[in-house]
C-alpha cells in the first residue's frame, strides 16, 4: 500500500469514528458513566494503556498495545495516560 493510500485510509477511519461518536452522543440511552465503567480499574481516576486495552477488549474491540499507544498519543499530545 502506498503512503497516500495509508493516509487516505487513516482519514476514512477518523471520519467513521467521528460519525460513530456523533451518533452515540445523540442516543437517548447513552450513559457516559456506564461507558466509563468499562475502563475503570484499580480504583484510580486515570487510565493507563493496559487499562484502555482491557476496557476495549470488554467491548469487543481488540487492538495491540502499540495501536493503543498510538491512539493515546494522538488524543493526549504525547501523554501516556488518560486522566
Amino acid at each position: 500500500m502506498a503512503f497516500v493510500d495509508l493516509l487516505q485510509d487513516g482519514i476514512r477511519r477518523d471520519q467513521t469514528a467521528e460519525e460513530r461518536r456523533v451518533n452515540l452522543s445523540t442516543c437517548a440511552d447513552f450513559n457516559l458513566n456506564d461507558a466509563f465503567d468499562h475502563f475503570v480499574f484499580r480504583s484510580r481516576t486515570s487510565l493507563d494503556l493496559t487499562d484502555l486495552q482491557k476496557g476495549l477488549e470488554k467491548l469487543g474491540v481488540i487492538r495491540s498495545y502499540s495501536e493503543i499507544e498510538v491512539l493515546v498519543r494522538k488524543w493526549t499530545r504525547g501523554v501516556s495516560s488518560l486522566s
